[in-house]
């Protein structure tokens, strides 16, 4: 007679569910800002690429009536957006015969956990990068402690802009978390309750959650070139600055600079004598009044370096050359004279990708702008991003499992590599992020 041994914990269909399970819940336990911003979700099987129609909410008006007057109805226009589903997220691993006969509990420490954290690190960046969108609404000055006063004036902006009190929320990194920490009026009272606090939740200041997440990290140190304001005392709303102090021609359209501190985008710029003398803004322009010799800093641009160029819409690693210091992830990008930003997702040798697919097509040396080393911390009322998430078809041919809770999905396969003996398993999940509203998010200097 023969005997067939089976470990106890093969990767079996079973196992498929446990894993699927856990990673799941592991994953939801570590999302931070992918919590926090509003979450589109059913149960329709999707695939990559897919177009999803958003409803999003439509703004009514009130009216007073007259004694004896009539009602006025209105027809609400359908107020429709789209997204795409262009973020395919996974993490994968194999695991030896040796390790699949071990404890499922092995399972999970060894691999199941690590999968799970490094995707919910993942998705929490692509939320992330998109506080980029929120650059025309920035309050603060790189190179300041973020302070009571600094999130006062983040409400006011808040205010400004129209958005309702509930919702709000301060995204901050771990320089941020420790300088708000030693604020007095940082309370420990959450402004949902304690059935609402979110992961990473440190307290909360001026009507606003604030929560600690690591995918904002400060920026990374830049190739700047720095001279200083030139032409007197200039007013909120001027965009055209007359500078002296560089050496050469410093700045093209899309260049990040800052200005006494605060980021700016340069339109143009003209020099004379070969040194830069002009510096032309974006428009709205300066968003507070400088004084002569207010120090300027301008971001040095790198370059694609890719003879093949880049089609639209292009997802995948952008080479680049240029840089001393390269971008890292976190960092704000943009292209050429796009004027449209993004977030360094991750990074590679000579190369990063961007928390989206890049909307316009970019040749070879064009520009690569990259924002000025500081912290950026991000306040936001959950309407500003949307996070669309669906489920994904189990394919065929494979242990698979697909397991949907509470607004998330992701999906588990398992196959088996029998020239290495080796299972192989992997973690996926389909995305797709796009900022609705501009004005109801604001990107906070430091």
């Amino acid at each position: 007679m023969i005997f067939y041994y089976k470990p106890a914990y093969a990767l079996t269909a079973l196992t498929a569910d446990l894993i699927v399970k856990e990673a799941l819940t592991l994953l939801r336990e570590n999302l931070v800002a992918a919590n926090v911003v509003n979450r589109d979700y059913d149960e329709t099987f999707a695939e990559y690429g897919d177009t999803v129609r958003l409803n999003k909410s439509t703004v009514m008006t009130a009216d007073r009536l007259t004694e004896g007057g009539t009602l006025s109805f209105a027809t609400p226009a359908a107020t429709d957006d789209t997204v795409l589903l262009n973020q395919h997220i996974y993490a994968a691993f194999e695991v030896s015969d040796r390790a699949a006969q071990r404890s499922f509990a092995n399972l999970v420490t060894r691999y199941i956990e690590p999968a799970a954290r490094a995707m919910a690190l993942s998705v929490d960046r692509i939320v992330t990068g998109e506080r980029w969108n929120f650059f025309a609404n920035r309050v603060g000055h790189v190179g300041t402690a973020l302070s009571y006063d600094g999130c006062v004036d983040v409400k006011t902006k808040f205010s400004n802009n129209n958005n309702p009190d509930d919702e709000r929320v301060l995204l901050v990194n771990p320089d941020g978390e420790g300088q708000l920490l030693k604020e007095d009026k940082l309370t420990t009272t959450a402004t949902r309750g304690q059935d609402a606090i979110y992961n990473g939740w440190i307290g909360s200041v001026s009507g606003m959650d604030v929560l600690m997440t690591q995918t904002l990290a400060k920026t990374s140190a830049r190739d700047t070139a720095t001279g200083a304001i030139n032409g007197g005392n200039l007013a909120v709303g001027d965009v055209e600055l007359t500078v002296d102090g560089f050496t050469g021609s410093n700045g093209v359209v899309g260049d990040f600079c800052l200005v006494n501190g605060i980021p700016y985008t340069i339109l143009s710029t003209a020099e004379a004598a070969s040194d830069t003398t002009t510096i032309t803004l974006q428009s709205p322009g300066l968003i507070e009044a400088i004084s002569d010799d207010d120090v300027v800093i301008i971001s040095t641009a790198g370059a694609i370096d890719e003879a093949g160029d880049y089609a639209a819409n292009y997802d995948g690693a952008i080479e680049f050359d240029g840089f001393t210091n390269i971008p890292a992830i976190g960092d704000c990008v943009s292209f050429a004279s796009t004027l449209t930003n993004y977030g360094v997702f991750r990074t590679a040798t000579g190369e990063f990708k961007t928390n989206r697919p890049v909307v316009a097509a970019m040749v070879d040396d064009a520009t690569i702008h990259v924002l000025n080393e500081g912290n950026y911390h991000w306040a936001l009322n959950r309407d500003a991003v949307v996070l669309v998430n669906r489920p994904m078809r189990p394919p065929e041919g494979a242990i698979s499992t697909t397991l949907n809770y509470n607004g998330l999905s992701i999906r588990v396969i398992v196959t088996y590599d029998h020239d290495t003996l080796k299972s192989k398993v992997s973690l996926d999940a389909l995305f797709g992020i796009k900022t609705l509203d501009a004005n109801k998010g604001v990107l906070v200097c430091a």
